[in-house]
Formats: C-alpha cells, sequence, structure tokens
C-alpha cells in the first residue's frame, strides 16, 4: 500500500483478512454485508461492515464498526428476550479475532470492548465492534 485507502479498501481488507480468515463468517449463520446493504426487516444472522470516521497525520486512522445481529430467543407468551449465551459467545470471539490484525502496512486493532444492544427496527441484539484501522501509507 503506498496511499491513502477510501471506505471501501478498508472495508475490503477488514473482510479479506479478518472475517474471511476467521471463524466469525462461520459462526453467524447469516451474511457478511457492507454499510447500509442489510435489509431493513432481515431476521438473519449477519455481519455489517461500517466505516465511520477517519483523520490524517503521519498515518492514516480510521474507525470502521463491525455489527453481529443476534436474534432473540422466546421466553414464553410471545414475548422475546436477548440470547445471552450466544451473544456472550459471539462477543467472545470477536475479542480473540479483532485483538489486533497486523498486515504488511497496515493494522486493525479493537478501540473498546464489544458492546451489545437492543435495535427495536429488527426485534434483534446487534453486538457492536469499534476497531481502529492504522495505514502506514
Amino acid at each position: 500500500m503506498e496511499s491513502l485507502l477510501n471506505d471501501i479498501e478498508i472495508l475490503s481488507l477488514l473482510y479479506r483478512y479478518i472475517v474471511q480468515q476467521t471463524s466469525l463468517q462461520t459462526l453467524v449463520s447469516g451474511r457478511v454485508l457492507y454499510d447500509d446493504t442489510r435489509s431493513l426487516n432481515a431476521t438473519t444472522e449477519d455481519i455489517l461492515l461500517v466505516y465511520n470516521s477517519g483523520s490524517i497525520t503521519d498515518f492514516q486512522r480510521n474507525y470502521v464498526y463491525v455489527r453481529v445481529y443476534v436474534n432473540d430467543i422466546e421466553a414464553g407468551q410471545g414475548v422475546k428476550v436477548k440470547d445471552v449465551a450466544r451473544c456472550g459467545s459471539i462477543a467472545s470471539e470477536c475479542v480473540k479475532v479483532f485483538s489486533e490484525v497486523v498486515g504488511d502496512e497496515f493494522k486493525f486493532s479493537l478501540d473498546e470492548p464489544p458492546n451489545s444492544s437492543y435495535k427495536t427496527e429488527t426485534g434483534q441484539h446487534v453486538i457492536v465492534c469499534k476497531l481502529l484501522f492504522e495505514n502506514n501509507y
């Protein structure tokens, strides 16, 4: 890499070097998608790769998010609740996968611990991993 990378190039690196070469993709039953390409009414476990922001100093620094959607489980009488065990196992795998990945001229690392929240629009919980991308362009 000899220059600054754009959002698509960074997300492609994230997919190629982390998601595709680890157990995370096989752990989740759905697909790997980019930014806003996930259907609004999706009910599958999907991994969403999202570019956020960046800065340029002596090297390029950008933030990207990996969001893993997890189905809630039936608690009885039509009530669904967070699948704590499933969210926990996926979050643990995210820590293993995203702790630090170093390529020839770039690095991805966890910027903060994974966290989960409820998404009312899908009726699912989402595990969010904030990653820092650094490129020694």
